[in-house]
Formats: structure tokens, sequence, C-alpha cells
């Protein structure tokens, strides 16, 4: 939308907006960067001149570059340049790889039920995009939602992985689809003969059968997403998920009447919930156990459970929290399992997780 108010109101402060947007993004996960290819394509159709549209990518990319340069400053200056190149990029890249090789993927089934909604309007659009391309092509916004699109399943192949969340990168050009052809879903068709026109009028299929049954394919998988979607607010009330926050919680006190604020905790597992209930640090920079499993288990060459140890070492910390589950998918990483046992003794054992204490505590 910033990038269609610079062509509109020909000022190009939303243009530096827009890239200031982006490189947010970017810094959140490398692979939004191909948001910029819909902007960027746009920029060389705009025959608005050679030395305009250098300014226009100019002005673009220079939020980008000052974001960049402010934080390489930041983290060279404190001696963690390496760990900014390995958090933001090296890892993502080879966790990538991790992904489509099928090791750290949920359920599928669950994933392809719960985005039905966005595949049908998806699979609509692309759709009649075919049908209206020699009409829609020569119009920016069309043109502009089909590169959107495209670069948001770009994104997801990049992903590689089946977990919903991951998609949610999907929703902005979603809605904008939505919008574009409320015609299709909400409105009557109209007469075949007259032209497409962006926003408010379609090409007509003739038939309103066609649009019922679209709008009884979205309205059913609306609600096969929503009936697997809903499972996890149950959850939260009364399954699962409520069992797991009432072992936390027990756990959480059970620290906090044993340890002083200032004493470092380890939750060897995912997430840092733990952290934030028991309102105790970590004794590692590293507060999930994912990325220390995947680095040993997938041979990435980052030494993170060294780290892990090296951190642990210096920190001391008083307890470590640990699955209670001789299988437990973190235990794979013999490394740091071998030693949490050898420097921990279990004092506190609760329903799925055991409170180990330091030896030399």
């Amino acid at each position: 939308m910033l990038f269609f108010w610079t062509i509109q109101d020909k000022n190009r402060i939303y243009l530096l907006l827009a890239g200031a947007s982006l490189s947010v993004l970017f810094f959140l996960k490398g692979t939004f960067l191909l948001l910029a290819l819909p902007i960027g394509i746009e920029m060389l159709l705009s025959r608005r001149g050679v030395k305009n549209i250098i300014l226009d990518i100019l002005v673009f990319v220079a939020p980008i570059i000052l974001h960049a340069g402010i934080w390489l400053w930041y983290f060279s200056s404190r001696g963690a340049i390496h760990d900014f190149i390995v958090a933001s990029f090296s890892f993502s890249s080879k966790y990538v790889k991790s992904s489509w090789l099928g090791h750290v993927s949920s359920n599928k089934t669950t994933f392809v039920g719960i985005m039905l909604p966005i595949f049908t309007v998806f699979l609509i659009f692309g759709i009649k995009f075919l049908v209206d391309l020699k009409v829609g092509i020569k119009k920016p916004i069309y043109r502009f939602l089909l590169l959107w699109a495209l670069a948001s399943f770009a994104i997801g192949l990049f992903a590689g992985d089946f977990y919903p969340y991951y998609f949610l990168i999907f929703i902005p050009v979603f809605i904008f689809i939505l919008i574009y052809w409320q015609n299709i879903f909400f409105l009557s068709f109209r007469p075949a003969s007259r032209n497409l026109e962006i926003l408010n009028q379609v090409q007509d299929d003739r038939s309103g059968f066609w649009r019922g049954l679209v709008l009884a394919i979205l309205i059913l998988s609306m609600v096969i997403s929503l009936g697997m979607a809903y499972k996890q607010f149950y959850n939260y009330f009364a399954g699962s998920g409520k069992a797991e926050i009432t072992e936390f919680q027990q756990i959480a006190s059970y620290i906090d009447q044993n340890s002083n604020p200032s004493d470092k905790i380890v939750f060897y597992s995912y997430g840092a919930t733990m952290y934030h209930l028991a309102n105790r640090d970590s004794g590692s920079r590293f507060v999930s156990a994912s990325v220390l499993l995947l680095d040993e288990r997938e041979h990435y060459g980052f030494n993170l459970s060294d780290t892990f140890i090296s951190d642990l070492q210096k920190s001391q910390p008083k307890f470590v929290i640990m699955s209670t589950d001789p299988n437990d998918l973190y235990y794979e990483n013999q490394k740091v399992t071998d030693y949490l046992r050898a420097n921990f003794v279990p004092v506190k054992t609760f329903n799925t997780f055991a409170v180990y204490k330091n030896k030399n505590d």
C-alpha cells in the first residue's frame, strides 16, 4: 500500500517507509526479503525513466542498509558479530535443509486442515488470474497481488515445515485477495462482456452455480480449519495445555521457594515460559533446547552444545529442569545430556519434569 501511495502521490516518503517496514521483516526472518519482489518489478515496469527508477531503488533500500549498519555496529562493538550472523542467517539456512528432509516437521494433516481457507482462496485467485490474464496482467494492482502471492508462497517453501504459524505471512495477501474478489464471494456476477475493473468488477462466469460452489468450498474449509484450530483453544483451558501450564506453575513455585532471585536456572526443553514463571534468568544464552539438538543431531557445525556447556560452567545455575521421560527428544543430544547428569542431581520430581540441583551448590 505504501508503494502504491508513492505512485499515486509521487511522494517518496511512502517508499522510504515501505523500505523501513521491509527492513524490520528482513531482520526477523531473512526470507522475508522476497516480499520486495513485487515492488522491485513494479519499479522496473513503471516507465518513469532510468533516473527516477534508480532514485526509487536507492530510497527503498536505504532503510535496509542503514538498519544493517546499525546492527553490525551494535554486535561488533560487543564482540558478537559472529553470533549475530549465525542466529540471523546461517542457522536458518541449515534449518531449511533439515526441514525439507522431514526432520523437524509436525503433523501434515493438521497443517493442511488449518490452512484450507488460504489454499482455497489462492486456488480461486490462480484460476481467475488465468482466465483474466490478458486484462489483469496490465493492471498494477492485479499484477502486484499475483507477485505478492508468489513471493509469499516462496517464503512458505523456504520454511520447509508443516507448522501452520510459519505461514502467517500469507494472511496479508490473503485478506487483500479476498477484498479484490469480493464480487465472486459476496455479490452477483457481472455480465461477461464488461471489462474487469480493479476492486469493483470481475468477469462473469455467467452462472450463480459457480458462485455458490465457491462459497460452499470456502465455508467448508473454514469450518474444518476452525474445528482443528479449536483443539488448541480447548487444550488451553482443559486439555494438555492446561495440564502443562499447571505443572510449570508448580515447578516455578518450587524454584521460587528454594532459590534466590539472583540464581540462574536452565529449562532443558522447548520454549522460555519457565524462566518467566519462575522469575529467574537463564544460565545460558540459549533459552530453548531445540537449537542445541538440531545443531548436534544434524551436524550443522556451529558447536552450540559446547557453547551451552561453557555458559553453564561460568554461570553455575542452581537448578536444571529436565523431562522425566527417558526417551525425551532432547536427550538425543548426548553431549549436553551427559554433562547435565554428571553435574546435577534430582531433588524434586513432578508429573513430566524433574528438578535437578547443581552438585557444587
